[in-house]
C-alpha cells in the first residue's frame, strides 16, 4: 500500500535532489556525470580511460589542398552552367581549331611568359585566402610577383629563349668537317635574279608567284612557286590553285615552265581555301596544336617521279623541357592534287621510303635559324657571357640571297643530299 500523503505533496521516497550523489534523468552509466569536466588536480585524479589529446598528423599543405579540391568538386556541383560550359567549350575548339590556330601558336611561343604571371597571381592570391592578417607576407608575395613579371617583360634579352637555346646546343648531333664538301651541282640563277626575271615576265598578266623553294628532280635542281592570280578578290573567285612554276636553278639558259595543276588549297589564299592556316590544322589533334607547329614560310612544290605535283609543307615538334624548349623537325604534309589522294603526314623516319622526298629541302629555315643561334655557346655556358667564341648571323640585304643557303652536297660527314649552310 501507499501512503496518502505521498498523493497529496509528498516526495516519493526513492527521490534524491540533483548534487547529491544520484544521476540525472537519461544519464547512462558511461556517460559523464555534471563535474566530470572538472580538470585533474592532486585531490582529484584524471579519469580512468580518458584518452589524451593526439597531434595533427596532417600539415598544412594538406589542408590546403583538401579545401581547394573540394572548392573545386562542389563549385560546379551546384551550378549546372559550369558543368556545361566546359564541354560545349572543349566541342567548339576542336570543330573551330583551324580559326584558331594563330592563338594556339601565340599562347605556345610566350607560354613561359604565361605560366610566370599566372603564378605569380596564384600566390598573391593563396597568400590573401589563408594569411589576411600577415600584411608582410602579402606585400612579399606581391613584390616577388611583381619582380618575376618585370624580368621576364622587361629584359634586355629573352631569357628563357637563351637558355632554349643553351639547351638545344648541347642536344643536337654535331660532327666535325675534315674537309670541305663538294656539289655536284652548281647554281646559276641566284634567288633573286629569278624573282625578277619571273616578275618581268608576268607583268600585265594580273597574276603573282609565291616564294620560290628547292627542289630536286631526276638528278636535276629547280626553283619551283605557286602561281595566283594578283588581288584578294580574284583568288577568293579562284576555285582552285591552278598553275605552278618550275625555273632550272642549273642551266645555263634561263628555263621557265608553267605546269596546270589542281590543288584545293594554297598558300595565301582567302578564308577556307588557305592550306596552312585552314586544311593542314584540321588535320592536327588539340594536343598537337600546342605541341607541334606548321611551317607557314616555306611551302615546296615537288613533283613525283610519275610526274604529278605535290605540295609539300614541313612540321615543327618541340622537345626539351618546359619552358626550355627547342624545334626540331617532325616530319612533312604531302598534299596531291584534287581527286588525286588526301593529306597525308610523313614522321621523319618514314621520308627515306618515299622517293619522291628522299634527299629534298625539307628542313624549315626556322630551325637552321635556332640552331645557328644557338652556336655561340660552342665555348660553354659561361663563354657567351665572356664574349668568347661568339658566331654571328649576317643579315644580308634583301636584294640579294637571304641566309641560309641551300645547296646539295656530295659528301658532308658521309650523307648526299640538300643542306643549309651560312
Amino acid at each position: 500500500m501507499t501512503d496518502a500523503k505521498n498523493d497529496h505533496g509528498a516526495r516519493p521516497a526513492h527521490h534524491v535532489e540533483p548534487g547529491h550523489g544520484a544521476e540525472p534523468e537519461g544519464a547512462g552509466p558511461g556517460d559523464p556525470g555534471p563535474g566530470d569536466d572538472l580538470p585533474a588536480s592532486p585531490d582529484r585524479p584524471a579519469l580512468q580511460g580518458a584518452d589524451p589529446q593526439e597531434p595533427d598528423p596532417h600539415g598544412p599543405l594538406y589542408y590546403l589542398c583538401r579545401n581547394l579540391a573540394r572548392m573545386v568538386w562542389q563549385y560546379p556541383a551546384a551550378r549546372t552552367a559550369v558543368k556545361v560550359l566546359p564541354v560545349v567549350g572543349l566541342v567548339a575548339l576542336y570543330l573551330l581549331r583551324f580559326l584558331l590556330y594563330p592563338v594556339f601558336v601565340a599562347v605556345r611561343q610566350r607560354s613561359p611568359t604565361i605560366v610566370g604571371v599566372a603564378l605569380a597571381l596564384l600566390i598573391i592570391g593563396l597568400t590573401r585566402r589563408f594569411a589576411p592578417r600577415r600584411r608582410w607576407l602579402t606585400l612579399g608575395s606581391m613584390l616577388l610577383a611583381a619582380g618575376v613579371c618585370l624580368v621576364l617583360l622587361l629584359a634586355p634579352v629573352d631569357i628563357v629563349r637563351e637558355l632554349s637555346l643553351y639547351v638545344a646546343y648541347n642536344a643536337v648531333d654535331r660532327r666535325p668537317l675534315t674537309r670541305l664538301p663538294l656539289t655536284i651541282k652548281e647554281r646559276v640563277y641566284p634567288l633573286t635574279m629569278v624573282d625578277r626575271i619571273v616578275e618581268d615576265r608576268l607583268t600585265g598578266s594580273h597574276y603573282d608567284v609565291s616564294k620560290f623553294e628547292m627542289m630536286r628532280h631526276q638528278n636535276r635542281l629547280y626553283w619551283t612557286a605557286q602561281k595566283t592570280p594578283v588581288g584578294l578578290v580574284n583568288r577568293a573567285s579562284l576555285e582552285d590553285v591552278q598553275g605552278v612554276v618550275r625555273v632550272d636553278a642549273g642551266s645555263v639558259a634561263f628555263e621557265m615552265k608553267h605546269f596546270d595543276v589542281k590543288f584545293a588549297h594554297g598558300r595565301d589564299m582567302p578564308l577556307m581555301k588557305d592550306l596552312v592556316h585552314y586544311a593542314l590544322p584540321r588535320e592536327l589533334s588539340l594536343v598537337d596544336l600546342f605541341d607541334k607547329q606548321i611551317d607557314s614560310h616555306d611551302v615546296t612544290y615537288i613533283q613525283t617521279d610519275g610526274g604529278d605535283w605535290v605540295q609539300v609543307v614541313a612540321l615543327i615538334d618541340w622537345d626539351g623541357i618546359f619552358p626550355f624548349t627547342y624545334p626540331r623537325f617532325g616530319g612533312v604534309f604531302v598534299v596531291p592534287e584534287r581527286d588525286k589522294g588526301s593529306i597525308r603526314l610523313y614522321r621523319p623516319e618514314e621520308i627515306e621510303k618515299v622517293p619522291f622526298l628522299k634527299d629534298q629541302n625539307l628542313l624549315p629555315e626556322a630551325i637552321s635559324d635556332f640552331y645557328a643561334e644557338a652556336w655561340k655557346f660552342n665555348q660553354g655556358f659561361w663563354g657567351w657571357f665572356r664574349r668568347r667564341g661568339i658566331t654571328k648571323i649576317t643579315q644580308i640585304p634583301e636584294d640579294t640571297n637571304p641566309q641560309p643557303f641551300t645547296v646539295y652536297f656530295k659528301d658532308v660527314a658521309g650523307q648526299e643530299g640538300m643542306f643549309q649552310f651560312y
